[in-house]
Protein backbone atom coordinates (compact mmCIF):
# COMPACT_ATOMS: atom_id res chain seq x y z
CA UNK A 1 0.00 0.00 0.00
CA UNK A 2 1.09 3.78 -0.92
CA UNK A 3 0.82 6.09 1.67
CA UNK A 4 -1.72 7.98 -0.70
CA UNK A 5 -4.35 6.94 1.62
CA UNK A 6 -3.18 8.01 4.59
CA UNK A 7 -2.55 11.42 2.71
CA UNK A 8 -6.16 11.28 2.52
CA UNK A 9 -6.45 11.52 6.14
CA UNK A 10 -3.42 13.35 7.07
CA UNK A 11 -2.07 16.02 5.31
CA UNK A 12 1.90 16.11 5.12
CA UNK A 13 3.35 18.87 6.15
CA UNK A 14 4.20 21.62 3.06
CA UNK A 15 8.11 21.77 4.45
CA UNK A 16 8.89 18.65 5.94
CA UNK A 17 11.73 18.30 7.72
CA UNK A 18 14.79 15.60 7.91
CA UNK A 19 13.97 14.17 4.28
CA UNK A 20 16.66 11.80 2.53
CA UNK A 21 18.15 13.10 -0.35
CA UNK A 22 18.68 10.84 -3.34
CA UNK A 23 20.05 7.55 -2.39
CA UNK A 24 20.68 7.45 1.18
CA UNK A 25 18.41 5.04 1.81
CA UNK A 26 20.31 2.73 0.66
CA UNK A 27 23.10 4.03 2.68
CA UNK A 28 20.92 3.49 5.72
CA UNK A 29 19.51 -0.10 4.81
CA UNK A 30 23.34 -1.31 4.13
CA UNK A 31 24.26 0.20 7.50
CA UNK A 32 21.26 -1.51 9.21
CA UNK A 33 21.66 -4.86 7.58
CA UNK A 34 18.00 -4.86 6.20
CA UNK A 35 15.73 -3.42 3.73
CA UNK A 36 13.04 -0.94 5.22
CA UNK A 37 9.13 -1.38 4.25
CA UNK A 38 8.01 0.93 1.15
CA UNK A 39 5.53 2.74 2.49
CA UNK A 40 7.80 3.32 5.58
CA UNK A 41 10.32 5.38 3.24
CA UNK A 42 7.51 6.83 1.22
CA UNK A 43 6.20 8.50 4.84
CA UNK A 44 9.31 9.52 5.78
CA UNK A 45 10.00 11.27 2.37
CA UNK A 46 6.80 12.97 2.40
CA UNK A 47 6.17 14.01 6.10
CA UNK A 48 9.52 13.71 7.57
CA UNK A 49 10.36 14.03 11.47
CA UNK A 50 7.04 15.29 13.11
CA UNK A 51 4.26 13.56 15.13
CA UNK A 52 0.91 12.40 14.25
CA UNK A 53 -2.19 13.53 16.88
CA UNK A 54 -0.17 14.85 19.14
CA UNK A 55 0.91 11.35 20.21
CA UNK A 56 2.39 9.28 17.45
CA UNK A 57 6.07 10.04 16.47
CA UNK A 58 6.99 7.83 13.59
CA UNK A 59 10.79 7.55 13.91
CA UNK A 60 13.20 8.74 10.59
CA UNK A 61 16.54 7.64 10.25
CA UNK A 62 17.47 11.08 9.07
CA UNK A 63 16.28 12.77 11.71
CA UNK A 64 18.83 15.41 13.79
CA UNK A 65 17.15 14.71 16.66
CA UNK A 66 18.55 11.36 18.87
CA UNK A 67 15.25 10.23 20.23
CA UNK A 68 13.20 10.16 16.90
CA UNK A 69 16.17 9.09 14.76
CA UNK A 70 15.36 5.15 13.47
CA UNK A 71 18.98 4.00 14.39
CA UNK A 72 19.51 5.53 17.55
CA UNK A 73 16.28 4.47 18.34
CA UNK A 74 17.04 0.33 17.81
CA UNK A 75 20.29 0.63 19.87
CA UNK A 76 18.29 2.13 22.87
CA UNK A 77 15.48 -0.91 22.37
CA UNK A 78 18.38 -3.28 22.58
CA UNK A 79 19.94 -1.55 25.82
CA UNK A 80 16.19 -1.85 27.04
CA UNK A 81 15.45 -5.48 26.47
CA UNK A 82 19.18 -6.28 27.96
CA UNK A 83 17.68 -4.43 31.00
CA UNK A 84 14.62 -6.10 31.42
CA UNK A 85 16.26 -9.68 30.58
CA UNK A 86 18.57 -9.04 33.30
CA UNK A 87 16.02 -8.64 35.91
CA UNK A 88 14.67 -11.62 34.77
CA UNK A 89 11.96 -10.98 32.19
CA UNK A 90 10.59 -12.85 29.63
CA UNK A 91 10.04 -11.49 26.54
CA UNK A 92 7.66 -12.69 24.10
CA UNK A 93 10.14 -11.83 21.27
CA UNK A 94 13.84 -11.10 20.50
CA UNK A 95 15.22 -8.14 18.86
CA UNK A 96 16.14 -7.16 15.21
CA UNK A 97 18.70 -8.59 14.08
CA UNK A 98 17.97 -11.87 15.43
CA UNK A 99 15.34 -13.62 13.45
CA UNK A 100 12.15 -12.56 13.53
CA UNK A 101 12.97 -10.20 15.68
CA UNK A 102 11.20 -7.17 15.88
CA UNK A 103 12.62 -3.51 15.38
CA UNK A 104 10.91 -0.77 16.53
CA UNK A 105 9.21 2.48 14.15
CA UNK A 106 7.35 4.46 16.39
CA UNK A 107 7.22 5.46 19.77
CA UNK A 108 3.88 7.67 21.35
CA UNK A 109 4.11 10.30 24.00
CA UNK A 110 3.14 7.22 26.45
CA UNK A 111 6.04 5.56 26.01
CA UNK A 112 4.56 2.97 24.10
CA UNK A 113 6.91 1.67 21.19
CA UNK A 114 5.63 -0.03 17.78
CA UNK A 115 8.33 -2.47 16.45
CA UNK A 116 8.22 -4.18 13.06
CA UNK A 117 8.18 -8.12 12.96
CA UNK A 118 11.02 -8.71 10.72
CA UNK A 119 9.67 -11.92 9.05
CA UNK A 120 9.88 -12.13 5.17
CA UNK A 121 9.52 -9.00 2.63
CA UNK A 122 9.95 -6.31 4.63
CA UNK A 123 6.46 -4.77 2.82
CA UNK A 124 4.50 -7.29 4.34
CA UNK A 125 6.41 -6.84 8.00
CA UNK A 126 3.24 -6.93 10.75
CA UNK A 127 3.39 -4.83 13.56
CA UNK A 128 3.52 -5.17 17.10
CA UNK A 129 3.15 -2.83 19.79
CA UNK A 130 4.27 -2.82 23.84
CA UNK A 131 2.72 -1.07 26.43
CA UNK A 132 5.29 1.20 28.36
CA UNK A 133 3.32 0.49 31.52
CA UNK A 134 2.70 -3.20 31.71
CA UNK A 135 4.10 -6.01 29.92
CA UNK A 136 1.42 -5.97 27.23
CA UNK A 137 1.43 -6.68 23.63
CA UNK A 138 -0.91 -6.35 21.03
CA UNK A 139 -0.19 -7.96 17.22
CA UNK A 140 -1.62 -6.28 13.86
CA UNK A 141 -1.19 -8.70 10.57
CA UNK A 142 -1.07 -5.40 8.68
CA UNK A 143 1.99 -3.33 7.26
CA UNK A 144 2.82 0.11 8.27
CA UNK A 145 0.84 2.11 5.93
CA UNK A 146 -2.13 -0.23 6.19
CA UNK A 147 -2.04 -0.06 9.87
CA UNK A 148 -1.28 3.52 9.96
CA UNK A 149 -4.49 4.17 7.55
CA UNK A 150 -6.95 1.80 9.45
CA UNK A 151 -5.56 3.54 13.24
CA UNK A 152 -5.75 6.58 12.02
CA UNK A 153 -9.42 6.25 10.30
CA UNK A 154 -10.92 4.97 13.53
CA UNK A 155 -11.42 1.95 11.70
CA UNK A 156 -8.53 -0.43 14.14
CA UNK A 157 -8.68 -0.13 17.50
CA UNK A 158 -4.98 -0.10 19.14
CA UNK A 159 -5.96 -1.22 23.41
CA UNK A 160 -2.39 0.07 24.27
CA UNK A 161 -3.70 3.54 23.06
CA UNK A 162 -6.27 6.01 25.20
CA UNK A 163 -9.32 5.61 23.96
CA UNK A 164 -8.96 9.27 22.53
CA UNK A 165 -6.53 8.40 20.01
CA UNK A 166 -6.49 9.82 16.99
CA UNK A 167 -9.22 12.56 18.33
CA UNK A 168 -10.76 15.41 16.57
CA UNK A 169 -7.47 17.27 15.49
CA UNK A 170 -5.83 14.57 12.87
CA UNK A 171 -2.95 16.66 11.98
CA UNK A 172 0.89 16.11 11.78
CA UNK A 173 2.98 18.43 13.21
CA UNK A 174 6.72 19.11 12.27
CA UNK A 175 9.86 19.64 14.63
Amino acid sequence: MTIERVKSILSPPSRPTDVPKNDDWQEIEARMGTLLPSDYKEFVNKYGTGRIANFLWIFNPFSRNENLNLETQLDRQRDVFADLESFGEVLPYKLFPKDGGIFPFAMTDNGDVLFWRTCGNPDQWSLVVNDARSPEWQEFALPFGEFLFELLSGRLVCVVFPRSFPGESLKFDTL
